[in-house]
């Protein structure tokens, strides 16, 4: 299993897993909106991440 994340436009962050040759997208987290602020979430997602990464 292997995440990877993109970022867009600095405030936009869209998440992709791979498993092999599958893969899925997530849903587009906006951390700086008006209407909707995925600012902990996108945190979450990262720290899950890194401690993936940190246990390899």
């Amino acid at each position: 299993m292997r995440g990877d994340t993109t970022q867009l436009h600095g405030s936009s962050y869209l998440f992709i897993k791979t498993l092999g040759k599958q893969y899925a997208i997530s849903d587009l987290f906006a951390t700086r909106s008006q209407y909707r602020n995925n600012l902990y979430q996108v945190l979450k997602i990262l720290k899950h991440l890194g401690q993936i990464i940190a246990y390899r």
